[in-house]
């Protein structure tokens, strides 16, 4: 079987629903590949990966330095200064490129990189691959406006899922409220504990795991609409929980390095039937229409959407929601496949 390999800074399998549901239309098998193994025996030692994903990605990347002529998807932050060494062990394949950042003019990067850095990604970008894939269409804009390629170059694809929901039509509105994704600063979990504390008429489930997650389980002890139900693996079992649920949170908080670039909890969320409440970052100014499909606010300002939730009737939740379901279903891999066909068709 014909394969398309996917060498990613880190292990996102989940970024890639999509092209492996193409790829498999297409008598194609999608390998993924950490290249930078330095990093990856550094992890292992730490215990922080399974020693056979190591050994995974030690043959792997072995195996593309001594051969030619497959197709590559490369998924790495820009200005990272790994891509001179990946350059070289992907030599005489077909390179194609993938981020999601919206960030191209040099103020805001994961990795700074030296001027030899900026050289050598404006290069890879505009003359080493032979497509770019932007996530969302704010990536597309910045890559064109900032010279890192031409229009006619980059494609649009989004983030997707890979299971059949059929949005919740027939639920009432309901106070009930859900955050699914890291339990950390980048996403606000500390304000919308806060909020919720203030407001015993609604209620919020957190779904996940990181670093405030004592916090929430503290919250959840001490205010009955706080609810915390762990990490939940596979949207299978998150569906149920979106369903009991009328409305999803996404309240990311920007950092020097980071923004929401896309917004997986509410495409999954809106599919279900939840109308989401969201901060104006790039990713979910994408997805969400303010007052057609959700609602959209300026950071620090998600409590008034929040109350605005709780007061809203009915009839009005039920537009809401339908036209939530209604972009939500388009996010299924089967339509976001269709986007990658550049790397077949080349």
């Amino acid at each position: 079987m014909k394969k398309i390999f996917v060498c990613h800074e880190f292990y996102t399998p989940s970024h890639y629903t999509a092209l492996v549901y193409l790829a498999h239309e297409n008598g194609y098998e999608v390998v993924f590949c950490e290249p930078n193994l330095f990093r990856q025996f550094r992890q292992s030692v730490k215990n922080r990966i399974p020693r056979s994903r190591l050994l995974h990605n030690i043959i792997t990347t072995t195996q593309l330095l001594l051969s030619h002529g497959h197709k590559v998807v490369i998924g790495m932050a820009p200005y990272n200064p790994f891509l001179k060494i990946l350059l070289f062990v992907l030599h005489g394949h077909e390179l194609y490129y993938h981020s999601s950042y919206c960030c191209w003019d040099g103020t805001k990067f994961a990795h700074k990189g030296s001027e030899y850095d900026k050289a050598l990604w404006k290069d890879f970008t505009n003359n080493l691959i032979k497509h770019f894939f932007a996530v969302s269409q704010k990536t597309k804009d910045e890559v064109i406006k900032n010279g890192f390629s031409e229009a006619n170059n980059i494609t649009v694809v989004n983030h997707s899922y890979d299971i059949n929901i059929v949005g919740n039509t027939s639920s009432p509105k309901s106070n009930d409220f859900v955050c699914v994704g890291r339990l950390c600063n980048q996403k606000g979990t500390m304000q919308l504990l806060e909020i919720f504390a203030r407001h015993p008429e609604a209620n919020i489930s957190f779904v996940g795991n990181g670093e405030y997650e004592d916090k929430v389980k503290s919250y959840a002890r001490l205010y009955p609409n706080i609810k915390y139900l762990g990490y939940v693996i596979g949207l299978d079992n998150l569906v149920p929980i979106y369903k009991n649920h009328s409305f999803v949170i996404m309240n990311s908080i920007r950092t020097e390095s980071w923004e929401e670039l896309f917004g997986m909890a509410l495409v999954e969320g809106m599919a279900c039937g939840c109308v989401p409440l969201c901060n104006d970052h790039p990713g979910p100014k994408e997805i969400v229409e303010d007052n057609n499909n959700g609602f959209l606010c300026k950071e620090g300002d998600i409590e008034k959407l929040i109350t605005k939730a709780i007061a809203m009737d009915n009839q009005t939740y039920q537009k809401l929601k339908i036209n939530a379901i209604n972009i939500g279903k388009h996010y299924h891999c089967s339509i976001i496949s269709k986007h990658w066909m550049p790397l077949l068709s080349e």
